[in-house]
């Protein structure tokens, strides 16, 4: 095949491209001298189908040209879109377990942070709580305390009022004993005359039992010479061992059993 057809030419380093051009010129220069005009117009001609065969090589080598563009441009459109693709794929893992890690992150610190809030917060409540329940405590027990003290004070006013009452219906068995013993009206009309003195006269009244008791005592008829020296004892049948009138001149006195414990418990408020 002669030279002409070849776009390319092989040498020890690769392929290198030459230009249809050179072949055509260099194939005008191998001609030998005084060729004939025929020979020259066929050389014309072979001339002519060289530029058209030029002119289709450079279209071949343009198309060839703009096909490998092409192609770049898709495979780098390709690259360009794989590594789009693995960058969102990296991103997405990237992401989906940073996302993970960062939720198992934010949950056990969020565990912790509620965990300790919560304790706080309930050792706070639990604080708050005992200090309400030692505050009702605190007031339940003052109540009681109150109550006590007015159950107290109703104790040892019925208790002190049983006394008094107990004290005074022993008293009155004691003095009533007494009087029949012989012993209460002289002890009471000493204890009543005890703060007149010097009176003018001086009458006293008992039952006759109790007159006698009183004439035979000598050591009181002694005491009473000191209230008057006109000083008379008279028995009456009306009264009772435990009745005993003073008369004086300015005055009246009952010195009776009742009356006396009716004074006491005048003075006892009962």
């Amino acid at each position: 095949m002669p030279n002409v057809i070849k776009a390319s030419q092989y040498t020890n380093s690769g392929v290198r491209e030459v230009k249809l051009s050179e072949l055509a010129s260099s194939q005008r220069h191998n001609e030998p001298a005084g060729v004939p005009a025929v020979r020259r117009d066929a050389g014309q001609s072979q001339e002519a189908i060289l530029q058209e065969a030029l002119e289709q090589a450079k279209n071949i080598v343009e198309n060839a040209r703009s096909y490998t563009m092409n192609q770049l441009r898709e495979s780098t459109a390709q690259m360009n879109e794989e590594a789009s693709r693995i960058r969102a794929a990296g991103y997405q893992e990237g992401f989906s377990k940073g996302s993970a890690e960062g939720f198992e992150k934010g949950h056990s610190e969020g565990y912790e942070k509620g965990y300790e809030q919560g304790l706080q917060e309930g050792r706070e409540a639990g604080i708050q709580e005992l200090q309400e329940q030692s505050d009702r405590q605190r007031v339940e027990i003052a109540r009681l305390i109150e109550d006590l003290e007015q159950s107290k004070l109703q104790i040892l006013e019925e208790f002190r009022s049983g006394i008094e009452a107990l004290s005074m219906q022993i008293a009155r068995k004691v003095l009533h004993q007494e009087v029949s013993d012989g012993i209460a009206v002289p002890a009471i009309v000493s204890g009543v005359l005890e703060e007149y003195h010097d009176q003018e006269w001086a009458c006293i009244h008992v039952s006759p039992r109790a007159a006698e008791l009183l004439q035979a005592d000598p050591q009181l008829m002694e005491r009473l010479q000191s209230v008057s020296k006109n000083l008379r004892i008279v028995p009456s049948a009306s009264l009772e061992d435990s009745d005993c009138q003073i008369d004086l001149p300015d005055r009246q006195l009952d010195a009776g059993v009742e009356t006396q414990l009716k004074e006491i418990s005048y003075e006892l408020h009962l």
